[in-house]
């Protein structure tokens, strides 16, 4: 039956069927809702079966050529087959993995195609829940979510969700400030933000530098695994280097990015993530520039030098043997320890296996691993988000326990140091629900999900550290061979 909700004091069809019985009327208009009921006749205690399925279509004639001599037991099939299909692509020797984290794997890249716009956007997540106490959905596009994303499914042998990602943000880049925005809907209109155009009564266009810097090197990655001349040269010319050219500027008097919002959208200023993905950025570009002979080379080299450079002498703190996760311009280092600050090691502008590195994990280990806990670790030292208790620096967040796996697995000298470091995705694991769902953060006590589900991010950081444990696992099969 279908009724009118939200209007005039109108509240749907949902009190018609506290009585189990619905009075059908077939149509309504304006704001309007539905409620389904299903009848079934049962003999004794015998089993009996009901489906309801929706056709959705952009027309008329796409719904009723979807509905027209079809059932569910003509659908289901055709389903499971095409997903099938579409799993045997990867190229993931998932048969090495422990059944559950292997089954968790192949769910969550099925789970990461579910959050995928057909016209590119990849979304953070689609789950209504977060409504009672964020005011709006996730259902929107961050080009940071969307790039480590595609990353993975490029991975996993599926091209396609990269390459609608990276046009999609072909065709979103401001012409005259070639950086993206904060978010944005499915469509590709703006998405609603919290950063203010106005600060300190200048206007300033408020943006995420990550988020530009991660999709040049998104498309690097992609090319890497699919290589492709026409979209070297066309993605190079409409994306990479307009966007380059203006970050290269983009900076102040010490080589360091001046102020954007940091990734977790919280604060303003220059922030160790987004240095280091600044960095790995002007990398990317220097080798797509040295692909295709343009002059760019040369300067695309410089800034990345340069910035190491400041990121060394600003960030880099070696009485706290860390990087700190921001600095102002007064060269004031922001106390609090983020797990962010792995980020280089793991675009690999600094070595794994130096100082910087191997004391920043260290460090943030230390000080955010929720021991006594669940274990896992925090986004930084006293996150507020959905926080639960005072015991522990913040909850265990996917995201950020799968960095330090990813460092360590990274940094891992032997095939034994290597497997010490499958505990963790073993750790994922026990925190997926029974349809392999995980949310963004947990209770660290009671293991409570916290926040979105299923968070597309999370998936795609838990198959990122499979895929990363696997290659190494080959590498160090392959020398003891």
């Amino acid at each position: 039956t279908t009724g009118v909700k939200a209007f005039n004091g109108s509240v749907g069809t949902g009190p018609d069927a506290e009585d189990g019985h619905l009075h059908p009327n077939p149509i309504s208009q304006g704001s309007v809702d539905s409620t389904f009921g299903l009848s079934l006749r049962v003999a004794n205690s015998a089993p009996a079966r009901a489906s309801l399925w929706i056709a959705a279509g952009s027309s008329i004639e796409e719904v009723h050529q979807t509905l027209r001599g079809m059932s569910l037991d003509d659908v289901l099939p055709l389903a499971s087959r095409w997903w099938h299909i579409w799993s045997g692509c990867d190229p993931t020797p998932t048969a090495h993995l422990k059944p559950a984290v292997a089954e968790l794997y192949k769910n969550s890249l099925a789970l990461i195609a579910s959050q995928c716009d057909r016209e590119g956007a990849i979304l953070a997540a689609n789950d209504s829940d977060i409504m009672e106490t964020n005011r709006a959905t996730y259902s929107f596009l961050w080009p940071r979510d969307g790039a480590l994303v595609g990353m993975v499914t490029d991975s996993a042998g599926h091209p396609e969700i990269a390459e609608g990602f990276i046009e999609m943000c072909i065709r979103l880049l401001p012409s005259d400030r070639p950086m993206l925005l904060h978010k944005y809907a499915p469509d590709g209109s703006l998405g609603a933000s919290w950063h203010p155009w106005i600060i300190g009564g200048e206007a300033e266009v408020p943006t995420q530098q990550d988020e530009t810097s991660l999709t040049i090197f998104a498309i690097d990655h992609h090319l890497r695994h699919f290589p492709s001349a026409e979209k070297l040269e066309r993605w190079f010319h409409s994306f990479v280097a307009p966007a380059c050219d203006f970050m290269v500027d983009f900076v102040d008097e010490r080589g360091l990015p001046l102020p954007t919002w940091d990734l977790w959208e919280e604060r303003r200023g220059t922030h160790a993530y987004t240095v280091a993905t600044t960095i790995a950025a002007f990398q990317a570009a220097q080798r797509m520039a040295e692909l295709l002979g343009d002059p760019r080379v040369a300067p695309y080299e410089k800034a990345a030098d340069s910035m190491k450079a400041a990121a060394l002498a600003h960030l880099w703190q070696p009485d706290r043997g860390v990087f700190a996760r921001r600095v102002d311009e007064h060269n004031h280092h922001d106390p609090v320890l983020d797990s962010a600050a792995l980020a280089f090691g793991l675009f690999g502008v600094f070595p794994l296996d130096g100082e910087h590195v191997q004391r920043t994990a260290d460090t943030l280990e230390a000080a955010l691993r929720c021991k006594g806990g669940i274990d896992g670790m925090s986004r930084y030292q006293g996150d507020y988000y959905f926080r639960r208790t005072d015991d522990f620096p913040g909850n265990p967040w996917i995201i950020c326990t799968m960095w330090l796996a990813q460092t360590r697995m990274l940094q891992a000298q032997s095939a034994e140091e290597l497997e010490e470091q499958a505990y963790w995705l073993d750790w994922v694991v026990a925190r997926a629900t029974s349809t392999s769902v995980l949310s963004e953060q947990y209770h660290p006590i009671t293991g409570e999900a916290l926040s979105v589900s299923p968070l597309t991010w999370s998936h795609a950081e838990f198959a990122r550290t499979v895929q990363l444990y696997l290659t190494r696992k080959r590498e160090f099969s392959g020398r003891s061979e």
